[in-house]
This record gives structure tokens, C-alpha cells and sequence, in this order.
């Protein structure tokens, strides 16, 4: 028998489940799930699930965040992307690549919903992007990390922020904020 190749391994037949070497193997193909009761419970492949409204809006629901002026607002289409993407020529836009069971955001979101009451609607807003649903434009945006924050002025990226350092989103947001025609606005995330 011949030596295996360098850098590949060889596995017993229990490691070929999914037909294929467990070096190269990273889900069972769908002949192998056939008849069986396995199911794919990646995050990216669970069903998104809407409850019904059962009475008036509550005030931490997300539709009335999202009706608040400097609220968080949440990119669920290529539509609404591409019409907030738009105002960037007029005032700059946070854009949030998030994922929901991401343990740094749901650490950052708290500050970031609170950053994103301070601005002016007319100045700035803060959209949040769920790479599960967007994961192209995360790639051509190369997000590598969550929470990554792009920061977007005249359709162009003009600062990057990746991770929970508050500090550095909160200069970066400042730095690139419009100047008003009185006094610079600044912002409190702490």
C-alpha cells in the first residue's frame, strides 16, 4: 500500500459518512440525509418566524423602534439597503453587519441602540445588517468579524470599526459626522 501524501490524513471507513474525507467534509450530503430524521439547525437555514400581533405595540417593539426618528433601523431587503445606502450622500451612515445569536453584539447592541438615539435624523443614521441574510455584501465588505460597523459618507466607506470598542466607534462617528452650521455635535455611548 502506498504512503499517504503529505498533509493528508487517513481516516477509518466511519469517518466517511458523508462521502466524502472528513479533511474535506463540513455537512452530509443530501443523498445521505435521505430517509433519515437528520436536520441541517444551522442558524442561516431556520425558517424566520413572525408572532402575530396580539394587541397595541408595546415601546420596546421593533416597529416602534423603527418609527422613531435616530432609532436602530433594520436592513431586511436589497431595497431597503439600497435606499438607505442612497442618503449617504446627504449624511452619514452606520451600517451594523450583525448576527443575532453573536454574544459580542447582543453585548454592543445596548450601547449602540443608545448612540443611534443620540443623533440627529438629519445628520446620521444606524442601520444593523444580518451577515445570515446579507452574507454577499459582507463578503464584498470583507466582515471577517461581528459586530463590524462601516461607516458610509458619499456611497464611499470612510472608517471600519470591528469588535465592542466603544470608544473607537464613538471618534469614528464623531470624526465623520457632518458639521453642523453652530457647534459640533458629539455623541455619548458609555
Amino acid at each position: 500500500m502506498a504512503a499517504p501524501r503529505r498533509g493528508v490524513q487517513r481516516a477509518g471507513a466511519a469517518a466517511f459518512v458523508c462521502g466524502r474525507p472528513p479533511w474535506g467534509c463540513t455537512r452530509p450530503s443530501p443523498a445521505s440525509l435521505e430517509g433519515s430524521d437528520a436536520i441541517d439547525d444551522r442558524p442561516h437555514h431556520q425558517p424566520q418566524l413572525r408572532r402575530p400581533a396580539t394587541g397595541p405595540p408595546s415601546a420596546s417593539s421593533s416597529s416602534t423602534m423603527m418609527a422613531r426618528p435616530g432609532a436602530v433601523k433594520n436592513i431586511e431587503s436589497w431595497d431597503e439597503f439600497t435606499k438607505h445606502f442612497v442618503k449617504s450622500e446627504y449624511k452619514l451612515v452606520v451600517l451594523v453587519f450583525m448576527a443575532p445569536w453573536s454574544e459580542p453584539w447582543k453585548l454592543m447592541r445596548p450601547a449602540v441602540e443608545k448612540m443611534a438615539s443620540g443623533l440627529k435624523s438629519e445628520e446620521a443614521e444606524v442601520c444593523t445588517i444580518s451577515v445570515d441574510r446579507f452574507n454577499t455584501l459582507g463578503r464584498l465588505l470583507r466582515v471577517e468579524a461581528l459586530p463590524t460597523f462601516v461607516l458610509v459618507k458619499r456611497h464611499r466607506a470612510v472608517a471600519r470599526v470591528v469588535g465592542v470598542n466603544r470608544d473607537d466607534l464613538h471618534s469614528s462617528i464623531n470624526k465623520h459626522l457632518a458639521p453642523p452650521s453652530s457647534s459640533p455635535q458629539t455623541i455619548n455611548i458609555s
